[in-house]
């Protein structure tokens, strides 16, 4: 599958039940607008998502995430902040690959949180819902849970779930990846890479929902794989160091569009970025690796489940056939 399927500049190309899903999701939340409204902000994001530097963190790695979260929604209490904060946190990243980016951890929490603000605020969606995405959008972004927040779990292990992917799928995955940093030389990315998959592997679980459990041990012997790679392919070069002694890497950079033009309430504050963490505090791990939908493992059956988006909308068209025949 290409990763690339979705055009850009043409909303048609969008499948109707995506758009269902961020509909449903917001009158879920309390928005108060028309359908038609919510229809046309779900397609100024889809143009987020489809920004045509990115060859991997695009529409395909949306619908694959909706798809986890809709199968994880047993496991969660909120499955409709969980949908909206998804949609909004792929139109803030700003793909940092380096863990300690602390500057850039926070640059894309707070463009997502900017653009939940204008985009949410004027449609009725209380400012104690944008705060809870906002929360969700910074756990996705760093891809850090808690096993007793499960929203927050269900979330990052929807993101995470491509690291389960079939050993052959995930060697695809890693090549696009490495085509959308193609403004990283060889030996950086190498670099980015290696940090990142060792803190994985350094948590005692990747994943920490209960129906994510299952894909543990998939998961660390792909990374284990892809370390053994970059080990072979890019040995690490000598590059002019820091104060600390560790190499002087250029910071990533950064991809990204203007936020979408939204009428802003100034009644309402804006909302807040959580800066409770200090300066001397770890960053916690960010996610280089996403997810394309068809390579993921195939949906437990034996779960209970709503219905999905896409089905909810059969169900309707369904009806709606029914009643006028």
């Amino acid at each position: 599958m290409d990763v690339n399927e979705f055009p850009s500049s043409t909303a048609a190309a969008i499948p109707s039940w995506m758009l269902s899903t961020f509909v449903s999701a917001a009158q879920e939340l309390d928005a108060t607008c028309s359908r038609d409204q919510l229809v046309e902000l779900a397609q100024s994001l889809i143009l987020e998502w489809n920004d045509p530097n990115r060859c991997f963190h695009t529409c395909s790695y949306l619908r694959g995430a909706i798809a986890r979260i809709d199968e994880f929604s047993p496991a969660s209490h909120n499955p409709a902040a969980l949908h909206l904060a998804l949609w909004f946190y792929g139109v803030g990243l700003h793909y940092p690959l380096a863990t300690s980016d602390a500057s850039a951890v926070a640059s894309s929490q707070a463009r997502c949180c900017d653009l939940i603000s204008r985009s949410l605020l004027p449609i009725g969606i209380s400012q104690q819902v944008c705060n809870h995405l906002c929360a969700l959008v910074g756990s996705a972004i760093t891809r850090h849970s808690s096993p007793n927040d499960l929203d927050t779990a269900v979330l990052v292990d929807a993101i995470l779930a491509v690291l389960a992917s079939k050993p052959q799928d995930y060697k695809q995955l890693r090549l696009a990846l490495r085509r959308e940093r193609a403004d990283l030389s060889d030996a950086e990315f190498s670099h980015y890479r290696r940090e990142y998959l060792h803190s994985l592997l350094q948590r005692p679980r990747i994943f920490t929902s209960p129906l994510a459990s299952m894909w543990e041990t998939q998961a660390r012997h792909n990374i284990e794989g892809e370390l053994a790679t970059l080990d072979s392919q890019v040995p690490l070069q000598d590059l002019p160091a820091r104060e600390d002694g560790s190499p002087s890497l250029p910071k990533p950079a950064s991809f990204q569009r203007e936020a979408p033009a939204a009428v802003v309430d100034e009644r309402d504050a804006p909302v807040p970025v959580d800066s409770s963490r200090s300066a001397s505090e770890p960053t916690p791990e960010m996610s280089s690796l996403e997810m394309v939908p068809e390579l993921l493992l195939p949906t437990r059956r034996d779960a209970p489940r709503r219905l999905s988006a896409k089905e909810q909308a059969r169900a309707s068209r369904a009806s709606e056939q029914g009643a006028s025949s």
